[in-house]
């Protein structure tokens, strides 16, 4: 086994900046920064992990492709999951570890903090309605106040967010060097490619559709590729 603590700079990196994807979930709106994909390819910039950083982009877009942020409902956000099996890919590999691609456990088990970081910001909003009188009050006194209030909110959100990442990190991170020790390798099938999860994942992009059509296309292609692999 390896030291306690994971390599620095893909551990810190990766909490640093998913604290920074979920503020501009909704703090600030930068295009489409925050989605799955362009935050992989950020990643794939920084690293050089081309390959399973977009191949994971994809693969989380799809996944969470139906649920959509509307009103006061907060969709599960996926850059939690995603820059957890990016973090934990770039650690392992630095020990020089032949890793399963695609890294089927680590996705497995990541996918539940999608809605682990959505409860802390779904928290964070209701923790927020008792600043709205302090902001109606010391707003007619002094307009600045405003700003700074914001500002707080934002960086208590950041916050929140990296330590949540950093804590599960560390978490994720012992029990896959644990599961290696015992098993004698990174824990995963070796012999699955990535166009079977991502046509799983596909399943997301399709019911975003709201079709019946689609939803018909989308089992009667399955049906026909679970035949066709069957007899292939």
């Amino acid at each position: 086994m390896s030291g306690l603590l994971p390599p620095a700079l893909p551990f810190l990196g990766a909490a640093v900046f998913f604290g920074l994807s979920c503020v501009l979930r909704f703090s600030f709106y930068l295009g489409f920064i925050e989605r799955p994909v362009a935050v992989a390819l950020i990643w794939g910039a920084l690293s050089g992990e081309w390959e399973v950083s977009l191949a994971l982009g994809i693969f989380f877009e799809l996944f969470w492709m139906d649920l959509i942020g509307a009103g006061t409902y907060i969709p599960p956000n996926a850059n939690f999951p995603l820059l957890l099996c990016l973090f934990l890919h770039s650690a392992f590999l630095a020990q020089g570890l032949n890793l399963a691609a695609p890294p089927l456990v680590p996705i497995v088990v990541a996918v539940p903090l999608a809605f682990v970081a959505t409860s802390v910001e779904q928290r964070h909003r209701v923790n927020l309605n008792t600043l709205h009188e302090r902001l109606v009050e010391d707003s007619r006194m002094d307009s600045s106040i405003d700003s700074k209030i914001i500002a707080a909110a934002v960086m208590r959100l950041w916050a929140l967010e990296t330590l949540l990442f950093a804590g599960f990190g560390l978490i994720f991170y012992w029990l896959f060097e644990l599961l290696t020790f015992v098993l004698g390798h990174f824990p995963g099938p070796h012999n699955l490619g990535w166009p079977a999860l991502w046509l799983t994942a596909a399943l997301g992009g399709v019911l975003s559709l709201r079709t019946r059509r689609a939803v018909c296309s989308l089992a009667v292609s399955l049906a026909i590729l679970s035949v066709l692999m069957l007899h292939g």
